[in-house]
């Protein structure tokens, strides 16, 4: 059962599942907290989402290269994208460490080397990808 606890004025859910590793999340709502806690720990016990197996965004980047862009049009053009941006060091982020001023610090650093236009399509792709990976979890942890 998904523990949630009142912290410096955020809820904090944390998640206990065989063995020492936990997944914990904060939240402003005592209730969503609660939800995600639930999903999460249905997940966790289905073999969906384990804390010890959490992927990296490199791996979710590959992967999802490896599934769903071969079947789109433009392909080889999002392929190229996505061993792009593998070689930067934001992708070594464990996904249940990856935070927002993670996304903001890659944006920035980005902004002193390309275009404005290609980091654009660079914050389009990360935010497609982690947006599929998490509706797909989602409906798995449905079930």
């Amino acid at each position: 059962m998904p523990r949630v606890t009142k912290e410096h004025g955020v809820n904090r859910v944390r998640i206990r599942f065989r063995g020492p590793p936990h997944v914990s999340k904060t939240f402003t709502s005592k209730t969503d907290a609660r939800r995600w806690g639930e999903k999460t720990e249905r997940a966790m016990q289905l073999g969906l989402l384990s804390p010890d197996q959490d992927c990296t965004l490199k791996e979710l980047l590959l992967r999802y290269g490896k599934d769903i862009t071969p079947a789109k049009r433009g392909a080889p053009q999002e392929l190229s994208r996505i061993h792009k941006l593998c070689q930067h060091r934001i992708t070594a982020l464990r996904l249940a460490d990856l935070h927002s001023s993670h996304i903001a610090q890659f944006r920035d650093e980005r902004l002193k080397k390309v275009p404005g236009t290609t980091v654009v399509n660079d914050l389009s792709l990360l935010s497609l990808v982690l947006n599929t990976a998490r509706t797909e979890i989602d409906s798995m942890a449905v079930i």
